[in-house]
């Protein structure tokens, strides 16, 4: 790729297309259809902080969701059994009065009209939790549900090693591949959830993080004042 001339070589290679408040790719239908498939695997649509997070920790938080899976590990890779997850999103000023149907096709654009007709019929996809009509006019405190059967990456077989654990905080030393918190296509195969999954480690804030990729030693608090201390002391480089 840098023989090639990097960013400069690839950038003569395509030009983007703007159409519809959305970025194409002219590179083939290829792109289009990757870049398709990892948002239907991840933003759709996005979910709604206080209303998953509650139901979550009503449900136990990571000790329930722990008990509902085992990983699998296979050929050197942590495996994610597919599992239904719930993505939430409540009703946005600009949406009240249209239809749910020409929202998801606005504003989600991951799957085409045939996908969003038959998941509203079939209940996958729901307003306020009940089955609606694709020509259902969303009101002011209404909230769509889609229900997804998610399917993560594999990442390292490599276990998290717990470098030192106290009553305030608890340094581990992550893998590569595995990312710190969920996010994007990752939950479970998530640092935070093997830890609770495998190190019984359910309460841990992050105080930072590090990338997917890379390897190196993090810290976490285990509760929101020492938390709050260490993010502070790293925002000036000193931490004691």
């Amino acid at each position: 790729w840098l023989k090639d001339g990097g960013w400069v070589g690839e950038c003569k290679k395509f030009e983007y297309v703007i159409r519809d408040t959305f970025v194409l790719s002219s590179l083939g239908p290829w792109l289009n259809l990757l870049h398709k498939a990892l948002a239907m695997a991840t933003k759709l649509p996005k979910g709604h902080p206080k209303k998953s997070m509650d139901e979550w920790l009503k449900d136990g938080g990571w000790v329930g969701e722990c008990k509902k899976f085992e990983y699998v590990i296979r050929d050197g890779l942590r495996w994610v059994p597919a599992y239904d997850f719930d993505f939430h999103v409540n009703a946005k000023q600009r949406w009240l009065g249209m239809t749910v149907l020409d929202i998801l096709l606005k504003e989600f654009p991951y799957y085409d009209e045939e996908y969003y007709r038959s998941s509203l019929l079939s209940g996958r996809i729901t307003v306020n939790d009940a089955v609606v009509s694709p020509d259902f006019k969303l009101r002011d405190g209404d909230s769509i549900t889609h229900v997804v059967n998610r399917k993560e990456p594999p990442v390292s077989e490599e276990p998290p090693q717990i470098i030192c654990d106290t009553d305030e905080i608890c340094v581990v030393s992550k893998p590569s591949t595995v990312p710190t918190h969920p996010c994007g296509r990752y939950r479970r195969n998530s640092l935070l959830c093997i830890l609770a999954k495998e190190k019984k480690l359910y309460d841990l804030l992050t105080v930072h993080r590090l990338d997917r990729l890379t390897s190196g030693l993090l810290l976490f608090a285990k509760s929101k004042t020492k938390a709050e201390e260490m993010r502070q002391k790293l925002e000036v480089g000193f931490l004691c």
